[in-house]
């Protein structure tokens, strides 16, 4: 949302504390998030600056197609195995790097992601 005097505002109505109350029981531990942006170790528990990047590639690839990468409802499951549909198949004529780009940025493992916002953004300059 975009205020008046033009700053930005994130807004998320409360869906996150639905979401960390189910995944509360689910894992006993403590999660906050919006489910289809959370990084699967986020939807665990474990917090980390790479769990932002991951939420921030799910919003790049999101922008580029119109589209969720993981729709859910097992999110969790979805993201541990990689399925969603490559950038490619759902907008056509996209630079060949794309869903390389996505591959690592959305990767299950943390450690096969990119590293810092700093590679996250070089990469993403690079796959355009």
């Amino acid at each position: 949302m975009v205020a008046r005097d033009g700053t930005v505002k994130v807004m998320d109505f409360g869906i996150a504390y639905t979401a960390q109350k189910s995944i509360s029981r689910l894992t006993r531990a403590a999660a906050w998030g919006t489910p289809p942006y959370m990084a699967p170790e986020q939807e665990l528990g474990g917090v980390s600056a790479g769990v932002d990047l991951f939420a921030l590639s799910v919003c790049f690839y999101e922008m580029l197609t119109g589209e969720l990468p993981f729709k859910g409802p097992n999110f969790l499951a979805q993201k541990r195995e990689g399925l969603y549909l490559a950038a490619s198949g759902l907008v056509p004529g996209l630079p060949a790097g794309v869903d390389a780009f996505f591959k690592t940025a959305l990767a299950p493992e943390p450690s096969k992601r990119y590293p810092t916002a700093a590679s996250l953004c070089a990469a993403a300059e690079a796959a355009a």
